[in-house]
C-alpha cells in the first residue's frame, strides 16, 4: 500500500476518521478531551501552531504512524 501523504491542509477530523491509529500522535500534543471526542474541521497547520509543535515534525509522526499499522498488519497476514 502506497504511503498516505499529509498536507498542511488536511483536517485533524478527516485525519482521525481515516487513521484513527493516529490518535496517540494528537493526544501526545495536548488535543483536549472535547477535541478528541469531537475533532475540530481544522487544518494541521493550525493545530500545530497551537499546540507549538513543527508542523513537519507533526506530519512526520502521523505518516509513521500510518506506515507502522500498514507493517503490522502485513506482519499478521
Amino acid at each position: 500500500m502506497d504511503r498516505f501523504t499529509f498536507s498542511g491542509d488536511t483536517t485533524v477530523r478527516d485525519t482521525l476518521h481515516n487513521f484513527p491509529q493516529t490518535r496517540p500522535v494528537f493526544d501526545r500534543y495536548g488535543m483536549c478531551p472535547d477535541c478528541s471526542f469531537d475533532p475540530p474541521p481544522v487544518p494541521l497547520a493550525h493545530f500545530s501552531q497551537r499546540h507549538n509543535v513543527d508542523l513537519e515534525q507533526l506530519i512526520n509522526e502521523l505518516e509513521d504512524c500510518c506506515t507502522g499499522e500498514d507493517e503490522t498488519e502485513a506482519a499478521d497476514g
